[in-house]
C-alpha cells in the first residue's frame, strides 16, 4: 500500500472522497492532486472515466469538446445553458502545463469572467458572488477592480443574501464555481515556486487569442445565411482586452430595468393591403415628385457645396494646425498646409468619382463582410424582386443589371452606389431579406433601381464614400484606442495614449458630421423620387409602406438587441431608406406621423437630419394607392387640396408665399435655441450695424471725428462684431425660457409621455421638464466620447438624450473621477431633463442616476451661457481692436 506525502493510507484519502462525487469535482480533485505530487487513487480515477461515461448520456450539457471559443460565442447568443458548461469545463480541464501556464490563467480568468454573467442571467448569484470573491484577489489590477465592483453590484442585487468575507486566494488556481457542499476543498499549500505563477504579469497576447466575441470567421467562402450570426465587424475590430471585456459585464451587473424587450416587427398587425393589378402613371401636383429636373438641378448644387465646404473644412483644419505647432516648443509648422487646397480636394473628388465602386466595394468587404449575391440567389430568396429588376431593365434597354451584394447582419440595409449605370450596385443585408415579405423586398429594390436611373445615386456615393475616410478613423481609432491602452501598465502613459486616441476619435467624428451637411437636403429629397418610382414599377404602394415600417421597425429592433447603434448603420445612413435617428422611435408611428404630416416648421427642423421624414413619405404613398383605387395599409388622412392640385395656381403661389413669410416671422419663438439665436443675431445685427453706419455718417457731416469710425469698417470687424454680440444678448435672454427649472418630483408618466410626443404642434422651443425611467443603451468607451450614442429605453418609447460634460466637446480627454452615462450603459437609470420634440424626440440631460446613487450631471445650459459670454467677449474685442 503507498504511502502519501502527509501521513495516512491510500485507504484513508479514498475514504474521505465523498460518494456523490460529480465530473467535475472528480476532475479538481485530479488536478489538485496532480499540482501536489500526490499519486491519484486507482478507483478515483476509474471513477472519474466511468461517471464521464455515464454523465455523457445523463448530463447533455457537458460538452465533449469544451472550448472557450464556443461558450463565449453561446454567452453572446444568450445561449446560457452551452455557455455555462463550456465556460466551467474549460475553467477545469484547462492544461497545468508550466509551458503554456500564461495562456491558461488568461483562459480561465476569461472563462470565470463569462460565467459571472451567466450565472447572473440565469438567477444564480450565489455562485456568481464566489467567482467575483477570487477574482477579487488576482494580481491583475484591472480584473481585481472589476471583481470587486461586480461582487457590490451583485450584493446590493441581492440584499437578503448574507454575502461572506473574500477568502484568500486558492493556491491551485481552482475557483469554485458552487456553492455545494460536495464541491471539493482542496487542504495544504503549493510550494513557493508554484505561489508565484499567478502574479505573473498577463504578456500581451496576439489579437486572435483574445477576441472576446466568439469563434473567428471561417475563411472560406459561405452563404449569406449561414454567416449572419456573425458578426461581420468583428472580422477586423481589435479585440476587447481583458479590461474591455470586463468593464462591459461590469455595467450589465446593475439591476435589470423592468423595461420589456418589444419584438417590434412581429408584434405589429398588418393589415396587408393589395397591389395594383393594372396600374397608369402617377398623380401630379406641386406637392408630388412629377418632374425630374428639380432633382437634376440640386443634385449640381449638391455637388457644388460639397466641393466648396470640404475645401474650407480642410482649409480650416490646416490652417487650425500649424498655429497649434507654431505655439509647441521643438515643431514648426508644414509649410504644405499653407498652400491652396482647391487643386487637392478638386483631383481627390477626381479620383473618389472615378473609383468609387470598386473603392466602396473594397471598404464594405473589409470592414462589413460584403459577399457577392448573384441573381439567380435574388431568384430564391425574392422571386418577386427578380422578376422586378429583370423587367425594369428589359424595358431601360441601355440600363444593364447591377451587380448586387449582400452583407451578414441582422440589421436591414439597402444602399446603392457606383459612378454609371454600368457600375451600379445594389447591396442588402440578411436582415432586410429576412424581415421583409417578397412584394416588400422587391419594392425596395426597385427604389433603389429608381435611384439609377435618377442619377442621383452619383452624387451620393461620391459624398459618402469621402465620409467613411473621418468615421473609420473615428471608429478605428476609438476600438484600438481602447484595445492598446488597457494594455499599457503604467498609469501615466496609458493615461496620455487614450488622451491622445480620443482627441483624434472625437475630431474625426466631428469631421464627419460637418462633412455631411450639405448632402442632407439631397438625401431627403432624393427618397421622395424613388418612392414614387419604386410604386410606379410594382403598383404595390401598400407593399412599399410596409417596407418603409419594418425596415424601420427592424433598425430599432437591432438596436435594443445589440444595446448599441451599429457602426454600418451611422456610416450609411445618407443612403438607407431610412434613417437610423428617426427609426429610434417609428415603432410608435401612429402616434408620430402626425407631427410630420401637420407641422408647419416640420420641415425646417430636419437640417440636421437625413432622409426624409416617415409620416410626409407614408403619406404620399396612401395618396397614390388611393388614386389608383386601392386599400391603403395605413388610415392616414388625404393630402391637401393644394398638394393634390394638377397645377401651380396663383392662389397656391399667394399662400405659400404667405405661410412662409408667417413662419419666418414666428420662428424665433418656435425653433431649438442656437437657431433662433442665429436668426435673431442676424436681423438684430445687421440692424445694429446700420443704426451705427447712421451715427458715423452724421458725425461726419457734423465734424464729430471721434465717431466717424463707426462709418468706416473695411475689414469687416463691425459686421461682425454687432453679430457675435447679437447672438450673446439673444442665448442670454431666451435661456431661462428653453430651460425651466425641472421639478424632479414631477415624473412624466408614460401615458403623458406619449400623449406630449404625439402632439402635432409641439416644437423644441416647448420644453417639458419630465423625470423618465428606463435602461441606457449605447456604445461603450472611446466610440462614445461625445454622447452621440445614448438612447433611453423606456416602456413605451425610446429617447434619444443629449448630453455635455463639465468640460465641454474635450470633456472625454480627461480621465478623472467624474461619471459619465456611458458607464452607465447598460442599467437602470433615472434621467432628468427637458423632453423636446423636432424631427426625432430628444431629452436635453440635467441629469442621469442609477439605483445605486450614482448620478452624471450635464451641463448644457452652462456651456449655452459660456457660449454667449464668449461671443459677447469676442465681438466687444473686435470692436476695441477697429
Amino acid at each position: 500500500m503507498e504511502i502519501r506525502r502527509g501521513g495516512g493510507t491510500a485507504s484513508d484519502k479514498e475514504e474521505k472522497i465523498p460518494k456523490e462525487i460529480t465530473y467535475k469535482h472528480s476532475i479538481s480533485l485530479l488536478m489538485y492532486q496532480s499540482n501536489q505530487d500526490i499519486p491519484v487513487p486507482e478507483s478515483v480515477f476509474i471513477g472519474y472515466l466511468g461517471r464521464k461515461r455515464e454523465l455523457s448520456k445523463l448530463m447533455p450539457s457537458i460538452p465533449d469538446n469544451p472550448s472557450l471559443e464556443a461558450g463565449l460565442a453561446a454567452l453572446k447568443q444568450s445561449d446560457y445553458q452551452n455557455a455555462i458548461a463550456h465556460l466551467e469545463a474549460v475553467c477545469e480541464l484547462e492544461l497545468d502545463d508550466a509551458a503554456a501556464q500564461p495562456l491558461r490563467e488568461r483562459n480561465i480568468t476569461k472563462a470565470q469572467t463569462g460565467l459571472v454573467l451567466a450565472y447572473r442571467d440565469t438567477g444564480q448569484p450565489e455562485k456568481a458572488i464566489a467567482i467575483c470573491q477570487a477574482l477579487s484577489q488576482s494580481s491583475n489590477g484591472k480584473v481585481k477592480n472589476w471583481a470587486v465592483k461586480t461582487l457590490a453590484d451583485l450584493s446590493d442585487r441581492q440584499p437578503s443574501t448574507a454575502v461572506p468575507s473574500t477568502p484568500a486566494a486558492d493556491p491551485t488556481g481552482f475557483v469554485p464555481l458552487s456553492g455545494e457542499p460536495t464541491g471539493f476543498v482542496p487542504k495544504g499549500t503549493r510550494p513557493p515556486k508554484s505561489q508565484k505563477r499567478f502574479r505573473r504579469k498577463l504578456p500581451s497576447v496576439p489579437p486572435d487569442e483574445t477576441d472576446f466575441s466568439g469563434a473567428r470567421a471561417s475563411k472560406g467562402k459561405s452563404s449569406p445565411k449561414n454567416t449572419l450570426a456573425e458578426s461581420s465587424s468583428d472580422k477586423i475590430d481589435p479585440p476587447l482586452p481583458i479590461a474591455s471585456e470586463i468593464e462591459a459585464p461590469a455595467a450589465l451587473t446593475q439591476t435589470t430595468p423592468e423595461v420589456p424587450t418589444r419584438k417590434i416587427v412581429e408584434e405589429r398587425e398588418w393589415r396587408q393591403a393589395p397591389r395594383a393589378k393594372q396600374w397608369g402613371p402617377l398623380p401630379v401636383g406641386p406637392g408630388l415628385v412629377s418632374d425630374i429636373r428639380p432633382l437634376w438641378v440640386l443634385q449640381g448644387v449638391t455637388a457644388i457645396a460639397f466641393f466648396w465646404w470640404s475645401r474650407a473644412v480642410l482649409r480650416f483644419a490646416e490652417v487650425t494646425i500649424n498655429k497649434i505647432l507654431a505655439l509647441l516648443p521643438l515643431l514648426r509648422p508644414i509649410d504644405s498646409f499653407d498652400r491652396d487646397p482647391t487643386q487637392f480636394v478638386f483631383l481627390t473628388l477626381a479620383i473618389v468619382l472615378v473609383l468609387s465602386p470598386w473603392l466602396m466595394d473594397g471598404l464594405l468587404r473589409f470592414f462589413h463582410g460584403l459577399e457577392p449575391m448573384t441573381h439567380a440567389q435574388l431568384r430564391d430568396r425574392s422571386p418577386d424582386a427578380a422578376k422586378v429588376m429583370q423587367r425594369f431593365c428589359r424595358q431601360r434597354r441601355q440600363l444593364r443589371r447591377p451587380q448586387l451584394g449582400i452583407l451578414p447582419t441582422s440589421t436591414p440595409v439597402a444602399i446603392t452606389y457606383g459612378n454609371l449605370s454600368m457600375t451600379a450596385r445594389i447591396v442588402v443585408s440578411e436582415g432586410l431579406l429576412e424581415q421583409l415579405g417578397d412584394d416588400e423586398i422587391a419594392s425596395i429594390y426597385a427604389a433603389q433601381l429608381a435611384q439609377i436611373v435618377n442619377w442621383d445615386f452619383l452624387v451620393m456615393s461620391v459624398g459618402v464614400l469621402v465620409l467613411q475616410i473621418p468615421y473609420i478613423l473615428y471608429w478605428q481609432v476609438a476600438k484600438w484606442g481602447e484595445y492598446a491602452s488597457d494594455r499599457i501598465e503604467r498609469p501615466l502613459l496609458e493615461s496620455l495614449f487614450r488622451t491622445v486616441a480620443a482627441l483624434v476619435a472625437n475630431l474625426s467624428y466631428g469631421c464627419y458630421w460637418l462633412l455631411s451637411l450639405p448632402l442632407l437636403w439631397l438625401s431627403r429629397q432624393r427618397l421622395l423620387y424613388s418612392d414614387a418610382g419604386s410604386v410606379a414599377t410594382t403598383g404595390n404602394p401598400n407593399a412599399l409602406t410596409r417596407a418603409l415600417l419594418k425596415f424601420a421597425l427592424g433598425i430599432t429592433d437591432d438596436i435594443q438587441k445589440t444595446k448599441s447603434t451599429s457602426f454600418l448603420t451611422e456610416s450609411f445612413d445618407l443612403l438607407m431608406p431610412v434613417g437610423y435617428s428617426q427609426a429610434i422611435c417609428n415603432w410608435l408611428a401612429d402616434a408620430i406621423w402626425s407631427w410630420d404630416r401637420v407641422n408647419p416648421y416640420s420641415w425646417w427642423l430636419t437640417w440636421g437630419t437625413g432622409p426624409t421624414l416617415m409620416g410626409v413619405r407614408l403619406q404620399r404613398l396612401a395618396h397614390y394607392a388611393r388614386y389608383w383605387g386601392l386599400e391603403t395599409e395605413l388610415d392616414l388622412p388625404e393630402l391637401p387640396q393644394k398638394l393634390g392640385s394638377p397645377k401651380l395656381s396663383r392662389a397656391y403661389i399667394r399662400d405659400t408665399l404667405k405661410s412662409t413669410v408667417s413662419l419666418i416671422l414666428n420662428s424665433y419663438k418656435r425653433l431649438p435655441l442656437l437657431q433662433t439665436a442665429l436668426i435673431i443675431s442676424l436681423v438684430l445685427g445687421l440692424g445694429l450695424r446700420i443704426f451705427l453706419w447712421l451715427i458715423g455718417k452724421i458725425a461726419y457731416f457734423m465734424y464729430i471725428g471721434n465717431l466717424v469710425w463707426l462709418s468706416q469698417d473695411q475689414r469687416g470687424d463691425l459686421i461682425a462684431a454687432c453679430l457675435l454680440i447679437s447672438f450673446s444678448i439673444s442665448i442670454l435672454v431666451l435661456l431661462n425660457g428653453y430651460f425651466p427649472d425641472v421639478k424632479r418630483r414631477t415624473a412624466l408618466t408614460e401615458v403623458n409621455l406619449t400623449e406630449a410626443i404625439a402632439n402635432s404642434q409641439a416644437l423644441p422651443a416647448d420644453s417639458k421638464t419630465c423625470c423618465l425611467q428606463g435602461k441606457l443603451l449605447g456604445r461603450r468607451g472611446l466610440s462614445n466620447g461625445l454622447g452621440q450614442d445614448l438612447i433611453l429605453q423606456t416602456g413605451s418609447l425610446d429617447v434619444k438624450l443629449h448630453y455635455i460634460s463639465p468640460l465641454g466637446p474635450i470633456g472625454d480627454l480627461w480621465n478623472g473621477r467624474g461619471l459619465r452615462p456611458r458607464d452607465f450603459i447598460g442599467q437602470s437609470v433615472t434621467a432628468t431633463g427637458w423632453l423636446r420634440r423636432g424631427a426625432i424626440v430628444w431629452l436635453d440631460l440635467e441629469t442621469l442616476g442609477t439605483r445605486a446613487n450614482r448620478t452624471s450631471h450635464s451641463y448644457l445650459p452652462i456651456w449655452l451661457t459660456i457660449i454667449a459670454f464668449a461671443a459677447g467677449v469676442w465681438g466687444s474685442y473686435l470692436i476695441w481692436q477697429t
